[in-house]
């Protein structure tokens, strides 16, 4: 009866595995189309992008040699084929090129901050000058009166107990 029962437990253990082994290897499989689907279609968008990169390299040259295209025609050209790429790309991308444009923006800001605390920097500096400026005047000669001794006149000082010509208390 055990044998039995550690037969059947065998057979059931090897049941489970051979499901299990069938369903990762259908998983597999299914990854492994979904990845070959992806790089097909990255493929084909690289091999479209090459195509119109040639295409617009000949006309450029093209319009280059006859004297028809200028440096403001190559940028528009330029910036319209980055929009054209972007239009196809992922979302990641999009989001990355997006950050950079924010960044690039940021940038002139902060640029232009910074020249604004420069002038204010500038301003500071010219308004302490003149207040230093109006605040020179002529000191007014300051008159210590010095101490002396009720008995005997000599300069003491404000700390002493005794006056040292004397020696009477202060």
């Amino acid at each position: 009866m055990v044998k039995m029962q550690i037969e059947m437990a065998t057979q059931k253990n090897d049941r489970e595995m051979s499901r299990r082994r069938q369903d990762i290897d259908a998983e597999f499989r299914k990854m492994q189309s979904d990845i070959e689907d992806r790089y097909q279609q990255r493929k084909l968008k690289l091999d479209e992008s090459l195509a119109r990169m040639g295409l617009m390299e000949r006309l450029v040259s093209q319009g280059l040699n006859v004297g028809a295209a200028d440096a403001s025609v190559l940028k528009t050209m330029l910036q319209q084929m980055t929009e054209q790429e972007y239009a196809t790309t992922t979302d990641a991308m999009v989001k990355s090129r997006s950050e950079a444009q924010a960044g690039g923006n940021n940038l002139d800001t902060y640029r232009q901050a910074q020249a604004d605390e420069r002038q204010q920097q500038i301003e500071m500096t010219r308004l302490s000058a003149e207040l230093m400026q109006a605040a020179k005047q002529p000191v007014a000669p300051i008159i210590v009166a010095a101490l002396t001794c009720k008995h005997c006149s000599a300069e003491i000082q404000a700390k002493w107990r005794a006056c040292p010509a004397c020696g009477n208390p202060l």
